[in-house]
């Protein structure tokens, strides 16, 4: 349901606070703009393109109908706070080519249970719950990957995080 959507050039800049149901976003968006879907607290479904490169802080912040997100191959970026109070999101699943993950991504989704990640040091500030059950699709972990490029207080969480 475009009619929703505000979109220039390759960015969704906004989506109607009045919309419901499922949103499809269509192909050649690379980028959803900062608090895009803020508030939209009706909408239960969002499609996402396979060109998406970048969500932006807070664009989905506070959709408490949202269950499950399936980012595309492709995305690089989520961004701070993109999916905080969506209390009702209990699994995601995010792609190999996401190499950021904004600080509190994930605060306050109270549902979330499941996050399918190839590299778990991503989530190490995503401000997600420490019952969360983090899958990976590398098998076996290998934890030299996994922690190369965290710092040592990242490092810490990410092993309280492990060991629960």
């Amino acid at each position: 349901m475009n009619e929703y959507l505000n979109i220039q050039d390759t960015t969704l800049r906004k989506c109607d606070s009045n919309a419901q149901g499922e949103i499809v976003i269509p192909e050649g968006i690379k980028s959803i703009f900062f608090c895009a879907f803020k508030n939209c607290k009706e909408i239960t479904k969002v499609v996402l393109p396979s060109t998406l490169v970048e969500i932006k802080g807070g664009a989905f912040a506070f959709c408490e109908k949202l269950t499950h997100m399936e980012l595309p191959d492709g995305l690089e970026t989520i961004g701070r706070g993109t999916f905080t109070g969506c209390t009702g999101l209990t699994s995601i699943d995010i792609p190999n080519s996401t190499t950021k993950i904004g600080k509190d991504a994930f605060r306050g989704c109270t549902d979330l249970k499941e996050i399918y990640i190839k590299e778990c040091f991503l989530l190490a500030e995503s401000g997600i719950d420490e019952n969360v059950k983090i899958a990976s699709s590398k098998s076996p972990i290998d934890v030299n990957d996994m922690f190369a490029n965290m710092t040592e207080e990242q490092k810490a969480e990410m092993l309280k995080l492990l060991t629960k």
